[in-house]
């Protein structure tokens, strides 16, 4: 099977109220989401179960559609960070830690390539099962 190319389109929503009147809109035809959380602010949890709610439901979205990213900066090369995964209703949410350094960003950049990787053959997995169900007719 040869390489596939596929469009991206990253859309930083935020939380904010001002930001969510245009949340219906960015939410058509999501293939994916991201959801980031810095893990030093577990209060963030509440905030992308609203955005899950309003981007992933409504669009059916599998769990491999969905991830998210624990992002943190640190100036210590040595600091991984000991983030242990959401606690709430999204918990069983793929998910993993990306720990950014300005000084030496290679390791983190690695860490988020990979992650976004697993998250977009998840959602080009299961566009392509809709399109072999819409074929057979299912």
């Amino acid at each position: 099977m040869g390489p596939e190319h596929v469009k991206v389109q990253l859309w930083d929503v935020a939380g904010g109220p001002q930001a969510q009147q245009y949340w219906e809109v960015l939410a058509k035809g999501v293939d994916g989401v991201l959801l980031t959380i810095d893990p030093n602010r577990m209060e963030q949890e509440r905030e992308l179960e609203q955005l899950y709610l309003n981007f992933a439901q409504p669009n059916s979205l599998a769990m491999k559609q969905c991830m998210v990213m624990g992002l943190t900066v640190s100036n210590s090369a040595s600091s991984t960070g000991s983030w242990t995964g959401l606690r709430g209703k999204l918990r069983k949410l793929p998910m993993g830690q990306v720990t950014l350094n300005p000084a030496a960003p290679q390791a983190g950049q690695q860490a988020a390539s990979e992650l976004l990787d697993r998250l977009l053959a998840g959602c080009v997995a299961q566009k392509r099962d809709r399109l072999e169900q819409a074929v057979l007719g299912e």
